[in-house]
């Protein structure tokens, strides 16, 4: 029984830590190649990232979006050049989530672009001069920083809002 607890809460812990460990400072994430967003800027957050605009959650880019532009693979490494033959072949790129919020918080990029008309730096900060990916976000998505902004704005501070 003992065991059983032990092997319980061990299991409860890597899934906490998992789901907890991008929020946590220096959280580091890689993605699957270094994509320029510095260089895609001329274009609207939306073609790549669809729901930033209109839905619950921002979408990431799916290779047919990149392949709709790039006829051949403008990667250079031979390690990013496998992943964008993987995208040619029909395969998702695999990005990994930068920014993320505790389970038990609601956020509707809906509310916030389309109705309130932040633009996506007022939360993730100046990411289209950023020439490589950042391995943790630009700027700290906290309850903190939620708050100041509704302050500022005037918006509801109402904890049922957000939490569920």
């Amino acid at each position: 029984m003992r065991l059983l607890r032990i092997l319980l809460l061990s299991v409860a812990g890597l899934v906490l830590g998992y789901n907890l460990s991008p929020l946590l400072p220096g959280a580091g994430v890689e993605q699957p190649f270094s994509f320029n967003h510095q260089l895609h800027r001329v274009m609207d957050c939306t073609l790549c990232h669809p729901g930033a605009k209109a839905g619950i959650m921002a979408g990431f880019p799916q290779a047919e979006i990149c392949l709709k532009c790039h006829a051949t693979s403008p990667l250079t490494n031979t390690k990013y050049q496998e992943v964008w033959k993987q995208a040619e072949s029909g395969n998702l790129i695999l990005w990994r989530k930068l920014a993320k919020v505790p389970p038990h918080v609601y956020f509707s990029h809906n509310r916030h672009v389309r109705l309130a008309g932040l633009d996506c730096q007022q939360c993730h900060g100046n990411i289209s001069m950023a020439a490589k990916p950042p391995s943790s976000p630009l700027k700290n998505i906290s309850m903190n920083n939620c708050l100041d902004c509704h302050r500022k704005n005037k918006v509801s501070q109402d904890c049922a809002a957000c939490h569920r």
